[in-house]
């Protein structure tokens, strides 16, 4: 990605979160406290302002979330490709699967921790749900910002041999009981 579009996309990104943080200073929604979860929140007073924030919002994040990741998925195979046809296919036969860990991963922890919240906070305005069950979505959409980068950084061979030395335990074969080298 070149330096330019990812100064465009990082600007548009702070520029829809500061729109939708501030809606209750320009009338679309309003500031409530919730007793049962001791949190303050935006609460839609108009069903424009409950389209864009349950609708609108979720659907450009996600968007946003799914463009980017695929455009950063495609470049960096293709330049793996690329360079493999330079150096010889097997020296880049183990960072193309570690790209496929990566993004297979994100899509993962993308399904576990973003798409609960997308699904249910929007139900809020309708029916009534558990608390438990909103404080568990609401834990799990904010576990996304530590399980990314962990996700990230458990694929970078210098941080797994650190991992590796301090952790055994977490990489011991189930089925011969050795710690296996770091690739």
């Amino acid at each position: 990605m070149r330096p330019w579009v990812a100064l465009t996309l990082t600007i548009a990104i702070w520029i829809l979160s500061a729109v939708a943080n501030s809606g209750p200073f320009y009338g679309l929604n309003e500031y409530v406290y919730d007793e049962r979860f001791l949190l303050c929140y935006q609460r839609p007073n108009s069903l424009i302002s409950l389209i864009i924030i349950s609708v609108f919002f979720p659907c450009v994040t996600t968007a946003v979330i799914i463009v980017t990741s695929l455009w950063t998925f495609c470049f960096a195979r293709s330049f793996f490709k690329d360079q493999s046809v330079i150096a010889g296919e097997s020296v880049y036969a183990s960072k193309k699967k570690r790209l496929f860990g990566v993004f297979g991963s994100m899509l993962l922890v993308y399904g576990i921790c973003v798409v609960p919240g997308h699904v249910l906070f929007p139900l809020l305005e309708f029916i009534d749900l558990p608390p438990k069950l909103i404080i568990c979505t609401w834990i799990c959409f904010l576990f996304f910002t530590i399980a990314s980068p962990i996700i990230q950084s458990y694929f970078r061979p210098e941080i797994k041999s650190v991992l590796v030395s301090r952790c055994p335990l977490l990489f011991t074969c189930v089925c011969c009981s050795c710690v296996h080298a770091v690739r």
